[in-house]
Order: C-alpha cells, then structure tokens, then sequence
C-alpha cells in the first residue's frame, strides 16, 4: 500500500513541478518581456518627444536602448528554451524574426531622431507600429496559451490524485479482506485444535467422574455387606453364648 501511495504522490509532485516549470515560469517571463518591450518602445516615444517638441540632445538614445536589449534578449533566451508547447513554440518562432525586424527599423528611427530628420521618423514610425502591435499580440497569445497549459495540468494532477485516492481505496480494502483471511486461517489452525483438546479434557473429566461414582457405589455397596457381616456375626456369636449357658446349665443339674 505505501509503495503505491509514494509512486501516486511522486506522479502529482513531478507533474505539479513540471507545471511549475513549464507554466509558472513561463508566464512570468513572457510577462517580463512583454512589459520591458512596452517599456521599449515608451522611451523611444519619449525620445522623440524630447527631440522635436522640446529640442532636447537625445543622444544617449543608443546607449539606453543597447542596455534595454541585452535585458531583453536574455528574456529571449528564457522562453525559447522554457517553450514546449507546438503551439506556443509556433508563435514564439514567429514572434523572433518579427522581433529583428522591430530592432533594426527602431536603430534606424533613433538614428533618424538624433539626426533630426523628423519625416524619415514619421516613416519609420508608421511602419513600425503595426510590427509592434504584432509583437505585443504574440507574447499576449502565449500567455493565453499557457494559462490553458496551466488548466490542462491542474486537471491532470487532479486526475492523478483522484486515480491515487481510487487505488489506495481498493488496496485498503483488499488489505482489510487480507487481515480478516489471515484471522480465519489464524482460527482454524490455533482455536480448532484447542477445542479439540479442551473437548479431551471434559470427555476425561466425564469418565473420571463416572469412574468415581462407581468406585463410590461399590464402596457404599461393601459397607453394607460388611454391616450385614457384622451383623451375622453378632446375632452369631449371641446363639454361642446362649448354647454355652445351656451347656453349663446342663452339666450343673447333672452334677447334682
């Protein structure tokens, strides 16, 4: 019973640890790359903003953006190899071309910015929102993707754990069944045999009281024959005396 309860419990712990990895995780990077892109693509928006409306020196643009990137990319890095799913795994091998894309067409509008080439920006601007858009649309569908990942699991430890509950169930009462069986037979080797001496017993008890009760009858029957013994011997012994006083009495009236 306990081997199966542990091979049971080891199932739900390494499927809920795979859900861990493979969810959790998951999520919460994706959640972190797609929040620091947001982030990205706010400080380009205020980059520009600096440079045109305010007349701003935006030059360390570049910089900024290669330290963002490198945050990022190891962000990348996370969830090709935490993607699993073919589902998931599709969207995220389109999302990293679209990826490249967006970088270079933004190097280009930073370059463009700090150059002070507003309609070049505005070009690049427009053609780079809907890539953007794309981008953001990607890392929203794999996390949909891995919260229905995450449901699938959850009803499969459940499952896990109800089949464990189910077996250990069935190997009680089998233990039970096991246990009374072992009783029965405990029974029939130990108790049958004690009654059976215990019946010994009581047969010898019987015949000894009935041996008893006759060596008391032949004794009662021997006391009376020996009372009527004695008293044979006394009416007996009464007929000598009387012969004997007759005797006398006769040998005296000879005698005279």
């Amino acid at each position: 019973i306990g081997a199966i309860g542990m091979t049971q419990i080891k199932t739900i712990e390494s499927s809920a640890q795979r859900m861990y990895d493979e969810n959790m995780v998951l999520t919460g990077t994706v959640a972190q790359l797609n929040q620091d892109f947001l982030d990205m693509r706010i400080a380009l928006i205020y980059g520009m903003f600096n440079k045109f409306s305010r007349g701003n020196d935006v030059s360390a643009m570049p910089e900024d953006m290669k330290r963002r990137d490198e945050a990022g990319l190891k962000l990348v890095d996370m969830v090709d190899k935490l993607t699993i799913d073919p589902e998931q795994r599709k969207v995220f091998d389109g999302f990293k071309p679209d990826l490249v894309a967006y970088l270079a067409g933004r190097d280009k509008l930073i370059k463009a910015t700090i150059a002070g080439n507003q309609e070049e920006v505005v070009g690049i601007l427009v053609s780079l929102t809907p890539l953007g858009k794309k981008l953001t649309a990607d890392l929203e569908k794999m996390t949909d993707l891995n919260d229905q990942l995450a449901k699938k699991a959850l009803a499969s430890n459940q499952a896990v754990s109800a089949r464990a509950n189910w077996i250990m169930g069935i190997v009680t009462f089998l233990g039970i069944l096991l246990a009374l069986g072992f009783g029965f037979g405990l029974n029939q080797v130990i108790t049958k045999p004690l009654n059976r001496v215990i019946a010994g017993l009581s047969d010898g008890a019987e015949q000894i009281s009935a041996a008893s009760s006759q060596v008391s009858a032949s004794s009662q029957h021997l006391a009376e024959s020996t009372s009527e013994s004695a008293a044979s011997l006394e009416e007996t012994s009464s007929s000598l005396e009387e012969l004997s006083s007759m005797t006398k009495q006769n040998a005296d009236n000879a005698d005279q």
